[in-house]
């Protein structure tokens, strides 16, 4: 793939920031917007989840001490929605303790980064979330394709057979 193809897919890829903090937020949207994304963002939890279900972003950065709603309660409320639950939520919160990292992963956050965080290091894991969301997407369309064409069974004809449906 060329520099101008991943540029393309990196342009077209729409991130959410919720973040209280004015000077955090504004420094993470310019961290992304530098690295080829696009942002919008909230100052809050219940503002983020509006935004989440109007925009439909591909990535979510969140605090997880916001005003109205706190993270982890807001990443449960994406997920347990079928027009949000595939967005994946990477939590960015000054806590770093055990307890709360456990919970945020229960509540569906895909990576947990901690504050203050390397600049590099942001946006590495969000590269690194987008990878992951497109490999598994692959595998979902691999497996979509070859499960109607039913079991492989236990001889290698029907394997053959079934394989040449996924292709």
């Amino acid at each position: 793939m060329t520099v101008a193809a991943i540029k393309k897919r990196l342009d077209s890829k729409l991130i959410l920031v919720v973040e209280d903090d004015q000077d955090t937020n504004e420094l993470i949207c310019a961290l992304m917007g530098g690295a080829g994304f696009k942002t919008i963002s909230a100052p809050d939890g219940k503002e983020g989840l509006g935004l989440a279900a109007e925009h439909h972003p591909d990535l979510i950065l969140m605090d997880i001490m916001l005003p109205e709603v706190d993270g982890i309660k807001v990443c449960e409320r994406l997920g347990k929605d079928k027009n949000t639950a595939s967005i994946p939520v990477i939590m960015v919160s000054a806590k770093r303790d055990v307890h709360t990292k456990l919970a945020s992963f229960v509540a569906g956050a895909k990576r947990y980064i901690t504050k203050p965080f390397g600049l590099e290091e942001l946006v590495d894991e969000v590269r690194k979330t987008f990878k992951q969301k497109r490999i598994t997407e692959d595998v979902g369309a691999f497996h979509e394709k070859c499960d109607g064409g039913g079991d492989f069974g236990v001889f290698p004809s029907d394997f053959e057979n079934q394989t040449e449906v996924c292709r």
